[in-house]
């Protein structure tokens, strides 16, 4: 067994001195040797080499049909990326915003991404990308779907939309005012809002029939039951759910009854 251990990234710079002056007093690396065009810095476990990229004999050739040769060139500094892992992510994020080091895709805050990490990127001052992440353990998407689901059926809709991502793309199937794909937390609130409105004020009953599971997929089969003046109509359906972290990201709605629905979503007739 080879035992292997720690990396340590290594990124061109065009000069290795300015590079150690932003790492130190920008990004909060403390330098632990120097030595002309070489460079090795540290922040608490994280170690990083800096190496400088400063060949600039490439612009006198006649030809760039190779254009790295001595392999320091002055044009790879800057084209290099690492990932490095931290504990608090979110308070590092905020100390890199005061610091003015973030990437343009890291300025509206932290991500969390479809395979399991939370992070943000920054730049250094020759353009060199470090991504700093923490995995994050989630509940698997059937158990998140279960909260989801009992918070809706105990009536707590702002518990059960707080699962629903920034993001959330909802597709709502028939001919109301409501059909199609609407983008945003918001717009799934509303959806949710509207649907309970027609109830007007009695309530709304949602019975799990099955859960189907696939991947980060969640097939719910349910039987909603909207209370009304006159008697109760009863709504079978499949909700499709696709799962990001412990956030819902996608719901597909299929109808048992599409023109009942519409006529419901359309605020029809009570039922006889």
């Amino acid at each position: 067994m080879a035992g292997l251990g720690r990396t340590i990234p290594a990124l061109p710079v065009r000069s290795a001195s300015e590079a150690v002056t932003f790492y130190r007093d920008r990004l909060g690396f403390e330098v632990l040797h120097h030595d002309g065009g070489f460079a090795v810095i540290r922040r608490d476990d994280a170690v990083l080499h800096l190496w400088e990229a400063g060949d600039e004999g490439w612009r006198a050739r006649g030809t760039l049909e190779r254009p790295v040769r001595s392999g320091a060139e002055s044009f790879i500094a800057g084209t290099a990326s690492c990932r490095i892992e931290v504990e608090r992510v979110d308070d590092l994020f905020e100390e890199m915003r005061g610091a003015g080091v973030l990437h343009p895709v890291s300025r509206e805050g932290v991500s969390d991404t479809d395979f399991g990490s939370r992070e943000f990127a920054t730049l250094d001052g020759d353009g060199n990308l470090l991504t700093f992440f923490r995995w994050v353990e989630y509940a698997e998407p059937a158990e998140i779907m279960r909260r989801y689901l009992d918070a809706m059926r105990r009536g707590d809709w702002d518990a059960g939309t707080a699962f629903f991502a920034d993001d959330i793309v909802i597709r709502i199937p028939g001919r109301s005012e409501f059909a199609g794909e609407h983008r945003g937390r918001q717009a799934a609130v509303d959806y949710i809002a509207a649907a309970v409105a027609r109830a007007r004020g009695h309530e709304v009953e949602v019975e799990l029939v099955d859960m189907l599971v696939s991947g980060d997929r969640v097939a719910l089969v349910v039987r909603e039951r909207f209370g009304r003046e006159g008697g109760t109509l009863e709504i079978s359906r499949v909700n499709l759910y696709r799962v990001r972290g412990d956030r819902i990201a996608e719901i597909a709605i299929f109808e048992g009854d599409q023109y009942e629905m519409d006529e419901l979503m359309a605020g029809g007739a009570e039922p006889g």
